[in-house]
């Protein structure tokens, strides 16, 4: 959890730094940038769910 947190953080400081310095970022290194975190957030919560479900059918 302390990693996914310091992750958020870390993506709420981009959002609010890219545009704020008056130097943005490529739109489409940041939409790609994103799109691969997105990508592994959601393979993670695949991986949680299977083994959430092996856990349910043990018990």
């Amino acid at each position: 959890m302390k990693r996914a947190k310091q992750s958020h953080k870390r993506i709420q400081k981009l959002a609010a730094e890219s545009g704020s310095n008056g130097k943005s970022i490529d739109k489409l290194v940041l939409d790609s940038t994103l799109e691969q975190l997105t990508a592994t957030f959601e393979d993670v919560n695949r991986k949680l769910d299977d083994v959430l479900a092996k856990a349910r059918a043990r018990a």
